[in-house]
């Protein structure tokens, strides 16, 4: 399990109390594609969800996964009793922006 702690919290990161098997990590800036899903995060609704996103990155062509695509993460933002059509999941994939190819102008003919 992992929270996300706003970017003030930094200057004054909370610390865990002693015993506890909690940890706080800095992670660097990272860009990532999201893709928003209702209802139960199940094995194979997030595989269906996994398929969508990489299928809309490549058709977009701006992105591309950084890692394999097995690496992911699925966030779940809604305690356990929330009626499924009222859930908010999201899965996302870390990428990098795809480099343009600059094509070179043929010379013009005079």
């Amino acid at each position: 399990m992992a929270f996300i702690l706003p970017t003030e919290a930094s200057e004054s990161t909370p610390s865990p109390s002693k015993g506890d098997d909690i940890s706080i990590q800095r992670l660097p800036a990272q860009t990532v594609a999201v893709l928003e899903f209702p209802g139960f995060a199940t094995e194979k609704e997030i595989r269906v969800q996994k398929e969508k996103l990489l299928a809309s990155l490549q058709m977009e062509g701006k992105f591309t996964p950084v890692a394999d695509t097995d690496s992911f993460r699925v966030l779940q933002w809604n305690p356990p009793y929330t009626l499924p059509w009222l859930r908010r999941n999201e899965i996302c994939i870390k990428v990098k922006e795809v480099e343009s190819e600059v094509i070179a102008a043929p010379d013009a003919v005079e």
